[in-house]
């Protein structure tokens, strides 16, 4: 579980400028009622936001609507990349007064002045919002060109403890307090399925490297941290960068993990992370078929994919590999590569994600105009997301093949996966995971029945974990 940027950046921002702020991240097991009574016996707010992905756009519509009953007077905004994608729809659906676009920290410290000193909200950049029966859209982002000038993300507003629990983000090696930081936004590559740049751009802006170390120390010294893992979208893009922080990384003896693409690593580059700490690289393969490497536009070839894979081993770091089954336009013989690589180039571990069509991406507009998907589309219910079966299938084999085709791959990975975190120092961890699921009669006859349903073995594994997580989160934050 990672502490999610999003809002703690605005908070920091907010606080900054001295507004009172409080932080919610609404859990799947949380109690939505409970949260409002606390955020109604300690605060009235003046303007609620929430933090809108598409997967849970129907959980934030029913918060939302909750909330209004309580607090009718405050004004009610969202962000993140639905409302950004899909402004007038979020604003409608969620009966919204605006939604920002882009980036937050500019465009909602600018919008929370405005609504101090009574003023409207024409002008601002990066804000959308209905006066009667017109929309008022402003595309124009305002990002934050310098990212030193942002404070850390105030991750005191909301129970960090629920975020230090083990295994963490790095899987290679269960450590006890990982936390995630981020030095960078924006991506260079143009993926079909990717909607990340309708926010962060494509053009990289790094913090510095002092800016970072600052953080990690604050974080070692606050929250006794032990791991760190780097969410930026390819931390590897600028080597020199790589470089200079692991000269800084080094003498603090942390271990980390990053994600990067496969064209962005070297042996040199690799020794470099090693030395410092560094334990486990995500990468984002997607497919093998040089064809629907192309179609994507991932800018990568199953050569470069093959060498990170081999290098990164050599090294003495976990390779991550994530594939998508159920591309646009892929064949069987597309799927048939996928098995043939993994039987042959074995990353230490391989997840398999459906392909799904997000609002905003190249894949999704592409659909749209070919008639392959309608407006619809988007209005339904991203939580009834599962890992079984697609939401849609825009590949050139039946949605059975698809199936099959991911269990299959899941499966020829599975013991890979999980023996290589049956390691002494992991064992803990792992048996008091299997003990906590044991003494939860309900979750465990409902995972095992899932499990029955669907033999999805990774997801039950994946249950067990999460659970030992939730149950560790509780006694840490009661």
């Amino acid at each position: 579980m990672s502490i999610p940027f999003g809002i703690t950046y605005l908070g920091a921002v907010l606080l900054k400028n001295n507004h009172a702020v409080r932080l919610f991240d609404v859990y799947p097991d949380d109690n939505i009622y409970k949260i409002i009574e606390e955020l109604e016996n300690s605060f009235t707010p003046d303007l609620i936001g929430f933090s809108v992905m598409t997967t849970n756009f129907f959980k934030a519509q029913r918060l939302a609507s909750a909330l209004k009953g309580k607090f009718p007077n405050a004004k009610y905004c969202a962000g993140g990349i639905h409302p950004t994608v899909r402004p007038e729809e979020t604003i409608e659906r969620m009966n919204l007064d605006f939604v920002i676009i882009g980036e937050g920290e500019n465009v909602l410290t600018k919008v929370c002045d405005a609504i101090e000193n009574k003023q409207d909200l024409y002008g601002i950049k990066g804000v959308a919002f209905k006066e009667g029966d017109k929309f008022y859209i402003n595309k124009e982002l305002d990002i934050v060109e310098d990212l030193d000038t942002l404070p850390f993300p105030a991750r005191e507003l909301l129970p960090v403890s629920r975020y230090l629990v083990p295994p963490g983000y790095i899987r290679s090696h269960f450590l006890n307090r990982v936390m995630s930081i981020y030095t960078s936004r924006g991506c260079p590559a143009r993926c079909t399925f990717c909607n990340s740049s309708s926010i962060f751009h494509r053009s990289v802006r790094r913090r510095s490297v002092a800016n970072v170390i600052e953080e990690i120390k604050y974080l070692v010294n606050r929250y006794n941290i032990d791991g760190i893992y780097f969410h930026d979208e390819t931390f590897t893009v600028r080597p020199e960068w790589v470089k200079n922080i692991c000269r800084e990384l080094k003498p603090l003896g942390l271990r980390w993990g990053c994600q990067t693409r496969v064209n962005l690593v070297n042996d040199e580059l690799l020794k470099i992370m090693k030395d410092a700490g560094c334990l486990q690289i995500d990468f984002g393969i997607e497919s093998v078929s040089e064809r629907m490497l192309k179609s994507i536009k991932k800018s990568q070839t199953l050569e470069q994919i093959r060498n990170a894979i081999e290098s990164t081993r050599r090294r003495g770091i976990k390779s991550f590999a994530s594939f998508m089954i159920g591309l646009p336009g892929e064949t069987e013989e597309d799927l048939i590569e996928n098995v043939n690589f993994l039987k042959k180039t074995k990353p230490d571990f391989t997840y398999f994600n459906l392909f799904t069509p997000f609002p905003g991406t190249e894949a999704a507009e592409v659909a749209i105009k070919e008639g392959k998907l309608s407006e619809g589309y988007f209005l339904r219910d991203y939580d009834m997301l599962i890992e079984t079966k697609p939401l849609v299938n825009l590949s050139s084999v039946p949605t059975e093949t698809v199936i099959r085709y991911h269990r299959k791959l899941r499966n020829m990975v599975l013991f890979k996966n999980y023996m290589g975190v049956m390691t002494r120092k992991n064992m803990r961890v792992i048996f008091e995971a299997i003990f906590n699921f044991i003494i939860s009669p309900s979750i465990l006859f409902k995972s095992i029945a899932e499990l029955v349903k669907t033999r999805n073995v990774e997801k039950f594994i994946f249950l067990i974990f999460s659970n030992y997580q939730c149950r560790q989160t509780k006694q840490l934050v009661s």
